[in-house]
């Protein structure tokens, strides 16, 4: 496409990846600016990225990896017009492996953490494009998706959500479940240390059924919640998805 005159810096439209197998994701059609808005690149047909080989619609470099958030870069040959993407566990433009011949022209809105134990790319759902809520349609009130197990601490303590969800998210969707051993108490979330109390997400008493509460929470930028309890509370937390709220 041409460039324009005036500086069209975000644009995007369509473009949204979509989970086609353990290591395969799909990239529908659509166009956007460069990072600096200053040229377009078109996705006229489906895209298939391929993790399973290196450069062009494939990973940048090295293998999949479990644990290892990964992102998803536009990329466009400047000669022939081809416009690709590479998948990279680069967060930043000057570390990602672009093949020769083609440019780097826009990181997407859209990142995830590979785990061979959920399927390798975790199956998701997308919404609210092209800044969008993801949700992690395999997660299960289960040990695969839990990030605290009955956590009993009486200061506020790290949860570390970092193998769920990528370094372009910092909202995450969470479930959690209050319970209690011997007394009552409640249970608290909070995003930074500058919340003396945080948020309540439950109460118990032994003699209750357990409180149960879905929300979502900004996390801090190394992926981290902070909990806490009182009397006899104990609190587990789940990961749901998370939110993509990273300019790009």
């Amino acid at each position: 496409m041409t460039s324009p005159t005036t500086p069209m810096l975000l644009i995007l439209s369509g473009l949204e990846p979509d989970k086609f197998s353990t290591n395969t994701l799909l990239i529908n059609p659509g166009w956007c600016a460069n990072s600096n808005g200053t040229c377009f690149a078109q996705l006229t047909s489906v895209l298939t990225l391929d993790m399973t080989h290196n450069g062009l619609n494939g990973l940048d470099v090295g293998s999949p990896a479990s644990g290892t958030g990964y992102f998803v870069y536009i990329i466009k040959n400047e000669s022939t017009g081809e416009v690709g993407a590479v998948i990279s566990a680069s967060i930043i433009y000057s570390g990602v492996v672009v093949p020769s011949g083609f440019v780097n022209y826009r990181k997407l809105r859209f990142g995830f953490v590979y785990n061979a134990a959920r399927d390798g790319i975790p199956d998701f759902h997308l919404s609210a494009w092209p800044m969008p809520i993801i949700r992690l349609t395999g997660a299960e009130t289960t040990s695969a998706y839990s990030v605290l197990n009955s956590g009993q601490s009486f200061s506020f303590s790290d949860i570390n959500l970092a193998g769920f969800i990528p370094d372009n998210a910092r909202m995450a969707y969470i479930q959690c479940i209050t319970s209690s051993v011997g007394t009552a108490g409640s249970a608290y979330l909070r995003s930074f240390g500058g919340q003396n109390t945080g948020v309540i997400v439950g109460s118990s008493t032994p003699l209750d059924v357990q409180d149960r509460l879905c929300l979502t929470m900004r996390v801090t930028s190394d992926i981290k919640l902070q909990y806490k309890v009182t009397g006899g509370a104990r609190l587990s937390v789940y990961v749901l998805g998370y939110e993509m709220t990273e300019p790009s």
